[in-house]
């Protein structure tokens, strides 16, 4: 798997981003059309449907981050445009670099539950 780039609505911020993880910068997802697989959606909750429609219509699948939408019928619809179009929609639970998780390891030695 390679990073093949970054996209913001903010071109500094997108250029930054590229420069830190040495891939290149995209000002609109219209210009990652037949360059990517797949796409991480990391976009304010209330912009997941339209990002994730977009990139999902144009052939690409898509992990979502947490919360997956903002309503239950944004994630109905997401649903809907995931099964028209064939693609991978899926939500991202980690938490494995959450500081707050990462603060308990040192204090949980016999866990209960997985």
């Amino acid at each position: 798997m390679k990073l093949v780039g970054v996209v913001d609505k903010d071109p500094t911020r997108a250029r930054m981003a590229a420069k830190e993880f040495a891939t290149a910068s995209f000002d609109s997802l219209v210009e990652l059309e037949g360059k990517i697989d797949a796409a991480s959606v990391a976009v304010p909750t209330v912009d997941h449907l339209s990002v994730a429609k977009q990139l999902m219509s144009a052939g690409i699948d898509v992990l979502i981050e947490k919360p997956v939408a903002a309503s239950f019928a944004e994630a109905s619809e997401l649903i809907d445009v995931a099964s028209k179009t064939k693609r991978v929609a899926q939500v991202g639970h980690l938490e494995r670099f959450n500081p707050a998780v990462l603060a308990t390891v040192p204090l949980v030695t016999r866990p209960m539950f997985f």
